[in-house]
């Protein structure tokens, strides 16, 4: 068993026999927290479960890689921070910080003098499955999108918190895009209409290729 797995072993049996006969830590309202800054979205990810006190000029580094990297108009949903690109003991992508926005999953990393700063975004609208699985004591929450994979790992308790939020955010964003994509279908099909209404009434298609038309348009 390699070191990471070891400790990784031990922090969740600590974090395990510390959480007996303890209320579950409530998620706080990120309105609470200043999240345009690195010391905001880090506090917030610790009280909420989604991290530990651990790195934290590491992780401060990491979340302030992000700040500089958000979008005008992007709205931060969440933010989490943990092992970034977890493929074995010996292999992974380093303590990283991660954010949800409404647009985008966002990594930011601090590096080091030969690789300089990690960062790494996935679009939310590219996302394919967001998948769960536990390996050597970790929680291992992948992304799985158009543009290739990442995951992120921690503590199985931390990363089964983020893991339910994660999909809890996906899913509303995915449910609202539904509605926008109707409406444009109906209003499409509403302007056919009227072109076609218009070009019978000016004489240029018969009633009969007016019907047809209506109805290939409306599916009927």
């Amino acid at each position: 068993m390699g070191l990471f797995d070891t400790i990784m072993n031990v922090t969740t049996r600590v974090n395990d026999a510390a959480q007996k006969g303890k209320p579950e830590i409530p998620e706080q309202p990120i309105s609470n927290y200043n999240i345009r800054t690195a010391e905001g979205m880090r506090q917030y990810a610790i009280d909420c479960g989604y991290g530990g006190k651990m790195g934290e000029k590491v992780y401060l580094a990491g979340y302030q890689v992000i700040l500089e990297s958000l979008n005008p108009g992007e709205q931060v949903l969440t933010c989490f921070h943990g092992i970034y690109n977890y493929k074995s003991a010996t292999e992974t992508g380093g303590n990283c910080a991660f954010v949800v926005t409404n647009k985008r999953i966002l990594v930011g990393g601090k590096g080091n003098i030969l690789t300089g700063k990690t960062f790494y975004a996935v679009t939310l609208s590219n996302l394919t499955d967001i998948t769960y699985n536990v390996f050597a004591g970790a929680g291992v929450i992948t992304f799985e999108s158009v543009g290739g994979n990442i995951n992120y790992a921690l503590d199985n308790a931390w990363a089964r918190r983020v893991y339910n939020k994660v999909m809890s955010i996906w899913d509303n964003v995915r449910q609202s895009s539904v509605p926008s994509q109707q409406i444009r279908v109906e209003t499409s099909a509403a302007d056919e209409l009227k072109k076609f209404k218009e070009l019978m009434d000016a004489g240029i298609i018969s009633q009969a290729e007016f019907d047809a038309k209506k109805k290939q348009l409306l599916g009927l």
